[in-house]
């Protein structure tokens, strides 16, 4: 049963770099103001290394045992300022098919290294060397001729999903955010209990909109509800949907729109 969700849970997006964009949230989640995306090839025995690090909270046996390793585990549903709510992005890094998943973590005196074998085995090995937050190395086998277009891939799904977040996000020491602004002469910033709206004139039909939280983007399109319009919200009141694919049209959209 636990394999079977498992499998459910890593084939359920239809990009697997979207799990860059999981691995981002969750470290934003723990607090950190600064996260580094790495890669490396490793010519023995010929593949790629993909690092997440963050400078977060970090986290401990406790921690480790009842969130990390458990499907679907989650204490965020009734904290506004963390839009993770299912518990499931960390499972999200076993769609690119690694060979070797390794978190290095640590929290209240306690240091960890969690190893994953690109499946639910693990085993979890106490660390003496201190550490800051988490590091999320993703191990994959990898033609080097096959590197750059993963380069590519990656920077692109984090550019996407994460150029608007609050917090400083690089890739391979490459600044990756970009200001919350519609490409408009005439435009303008509105700051409102619901949110931040940042509203343009377009002569573009269906005019482009994007919906934001916490700067990940939730959805980006063209809409024909308001035209003339181009928009971008950035608020804490909206929610995507399970897959990640769509906003969640409850109360709160509506009053944003």
């Amino acid at each position: 049963m636990v394999e079977e969700v498992f499998k459910n849970l890593v084939d359920q997006f239809s990009d697997p770099f979207t799990c860059l964009r999981e691995l981002v949230q969750n470290a934003m989640d723990a607090g950190t103001e600064q996260i580094e995306i790495k890669t490396s090839y490793l010519s023995d025995p010929g593949g790629v290394c993909l690092e997440i690090r963050d400078f977060g909270e970090g986290m401990n046996r406790d921690i480790i045992d009842g969130k990390l390793t458990r499907l679907f585990s989650s204490d965020k549903e009734n904290d506004l300022t963390k839009i993770g709510k299912f518990g499931i992005g960390f499972v999200s890094v076993f769609s690119l098919k690694p060979e070797l998943v390794t978190v290095d973590t640590g929290r209240d005196g306690e240091f960890w290294r969690i190893a994953f074998d690109g499946g639910t085995d693990f085993q979890l090995f106490q660390l003496h060397q201190p550490i800051e937050g988490t590091s999320v190395k993703l191990y994959k086998l990898l033609a080097y001729e096959e590197l750059e277009e993963f380069e590519k891939r990656a920077h692109s799904t984090v550019a996407r999903w994460c150029r608007h977040s609050h917090i400083e996000l690089s890739f391979n020491s490459e600044r990756v955010n970009k200001p919350l602004e519609v490409e408009s002469v005439c435009r303008v910033n509105v700051k409102d209990p619901l949110g931040l709206f940042n509203v343009g004139l377009t002569n573009q039909f269906p005019a482009p909109f994007g919906f934001y939280n916490s700067g990940l983007t939730l959805n980006e399109g063209q809409q024909e509800e308001v035209p003339g319009v181009t928009f971008k919200v950035l608020s804490n009141h909206l929610e995507h949907t399970l897959t990640r694919d769509a906003v969640i049209k409850d109360d709160s959209y509506k009053k944003v729109m």
